[in-house]
């Protein structure tokens, strides 16, 4: 399925560096499993027994359910962590990730939490130390939509959504409706 978005769209690229599309964007949706939380965690999966995660009606911005962390402790071994199921990638490929968030009880100067998107090699073998990032501030209750964009790895062959809380913060994101494309050919990024 090819998604239009508009022409000269704001990305934010590897190492958080500004991409603009020069020509209007087509995606090649990614075989990206349950991605508004319908049917709970299936495709995603939690680091830990998380008390912190929850998959509700309260927490959706379309259809039945979505999904909300509460992170009350700012000690780093209670991040919470949730991953989706591998995504098949080509590499030097270009992706974008979408996702609508919202918090309005969080607090942290880098924000609450985000979502972010990490590389693996044929072996499993993680390929970028810093993943290409988009935090959540407080936004009011209101929900934001976030857009994120990457270039794979020559070695990738797979990448997945990383959603987390962050290690200084402490409060609850709503998230929900996440879909990731591979910019189709022709719509070349300009730095």
């Amino acid at each position: 399925m090819k998604v239009p978005r508009p022409l000269a769209s704001l990305l934010m690229a590897p190492f958080l560096s500004p991409v603009v599309f020069a020509a209007p964007l087509t995606l090649e949706e990614a075989p990206l499993a349950n991605p508004g939380f319908e049917d709970k965690l299936q495709s995603w999966k939690v680091r830990q027994n998380e008390p912190g995660v929850q998959v509700e009606e309260a927490a959706a911005r379309s259809g039945n359910f979505g999904l909300r962390i509460v992170d009350e402790s700012e000690a780093p071994e209670d991040n919470i962590l949730i991953t989706s199921d591998p995504i098949p990638v080509e590499p030097f490929g270009e992706y974008l990730l979408t996702f609508w968030a919202r918090s309005e009880n969080g607090s942290g100067v880098y924000g609450v939490g985000g979502a972010e998107i990490a590389f693996f090699d044929a072996e499993g073998n993680i390929l970028t130390s810093i993943k290409p990032a988009l935090p959540v501030f407080n936004t009011q209750g209101k929900w934001v939509r976030h857009i994120l964009g990457t270039t794979a790895p020559p070695a990738a062959i797979t990448m997945v959504i990383r959603v987390t809380s962050y290690t200084t913060s402490k409060g609850s994101i709503d998230f929900d409706d996440f879909e990731i494309g591979k910019v189709a050919e022709g719509a070349a990024a300009k730095p």
